[in-house]
């Protein structure tokens, strides 16, 4: 029905049904606010090997809302960036309505300010500053990353040691601290990371990034 006086009306067809189908596509959004970007371009490489639907951007979006995964890559000291207290509530709302997160960084989650808003979000009871990351990271007993053993070529400066929370698993360690958590409570997903996954070298399998 267009505006004319009086309206002209058409339909299409003039009979019978239109059909279509919305497919429910897997929609992630890479956010690279590392201030030397490192993770976002192979995180997005990784999305479309698997087919999903990505989005890259290099500052924070207006909303998150609309997407199945948010994947955040802050950086490693000196040129990290932390979330604004802004930013970190924007984070917490979209996980309370359902949303799954992964979010990497050397210092935010000890070191950071706005860690407090997000940090038992991601299944962390507690982090502490740690040393330059040395050694393999590897994977943990029981878990998925059982058997793993990664080079790593990243950024190693001030690399956080995560405490996991009840609930949570410690999935990737290295020099005997967890560098790594996963934490699901059946409203929202989350991995923590405290190196950048980029810097993965892959081993012998079943050590693949």
């Amino acid at each position: 029905t267009d505006q004319a006086t009086p309206p002209n009306t058409s339909a299409s067809p003039c009979s019978g049904w239109n059909w279509f189908r919305i497919e429910n596509a897997n929609s992630v959004l890479v956010v690279e606010l590392d201030a030397t970007p490192s993770s976002g371009a192979t995180l997005t490489d990784w999305c479309d090997d698997f087919a999903l639907n990505v989005e890259y951007t290099t500052t924070w979006p207006s909303s998150l809302s609309g997407y199945d995964l948010v994947m955040i890559c802050l950086g490693m000291n000196p040129t990290l960036t932390s979330l604004t207290t802004s930013q970190a509530n924007a984070l917490v709302s979209y996980l309370n309505a359902g949303g799954a997160a992964y979010m990497e960084g050397g210092d935010c989650w000890a070191q950071s300010s706005t860690s407090s808003i997000y940090r038992s979000y991601f299944g962390l009871s507690s982090a502490s500053s740690g040393a330059t990351l040395s050694g393999p990271i590897v994977g943990a007993t029981g878990e998925v990353t059982e058997g793993m053993s990664f080079g790593y070529g990243g950024e190693r400066n001030s690399s956080d040691h995560l405490t996991p929370a009840a609930g949570a698993h410690a999935i990737l360690s290295a020099a005997s601290q967890t560098k790594a958590v996963s934490y699901s409570t059946g409203t929202f997903q989350t991995v923590a990371a405290a190196f950048q996954v980029a810097g993965l070298q892959n081993g012998v399998a079943p050590s693949r990034a």
